[in-house]
């Protein structure tokens, strides 16, 4: 296994608290099975755990609104129980990328069985990069048909045409 920097191990200690919770028991031991560069070892092993703690806490609280921006209906639907269970998603989830909250987004939503579905087709829209989409979502009252769609200029559009059925 190839030898990590600081910024790599850094980065795997805040994304897993697991790691974390054994690194507070024997820092050098969890810093030789990542395999960290001789000369990062020291600067990892004297990271102090609670800022650690505090940071982890700190980017998953970014990772939460940043998708909650995407997901309005969604994140309202679950009350105050939205911050623990975008947790529970997070941990064992974490997009990368230029569309990472997006796609953050868009997991959460299939993770919970979709309690929003029309919101969860215009995230799966706007991830697949597509010009046109139609669904029928089971949320939308009255049996209206969701229609979304790009401009020419990318930009999104969406039109739900209740069906008098």
């Amino acid at each position: 296994m190839p030898a990590i920097d600081f910024t790599t191990a850094l980065a795997r200690l805040l994304r897993e608290p697991a790691l974390r919770r054994e690194f507070a028991h024997d820092a050098s031991s969890v810093a030789g099975r990542l395999h960290v560069r001789a000369e990062d070892r020291a600067a990892v092993v004297a990271l102090p755990l609670a800022a650690l703690e505090r940071q982890a806490e700190t980017l998953l609280r970014k990772r939460f609104h940043e998708a909650r921006k995407f997901a309005p209906h969604t994140f309202a639907l679950l009350g105050e129980r939205a911050w623990e269970r975008f947790g529970s998603y997070a941990l064992a989830h974490w997009p990368a990328g230029h569309h990472r909250h997006l796609l953050d987004a868009l997991g959460f939503c299939e993770d919970l069985g979709t309690p929003c579905k029309s919101e969860c087709n215009r995230l799966r829209f706007l991830a697949a990069n597509r010009r046109l989409r139609i669904h029928w979502p089971t949320d939308q009252r009255g049996g209206g048909l969701q229609i979304l769609f790009r401009t020419r200029d990318g930009t999104l559009r969406e039109s739900t045409v209740q069906l008098g059925i």
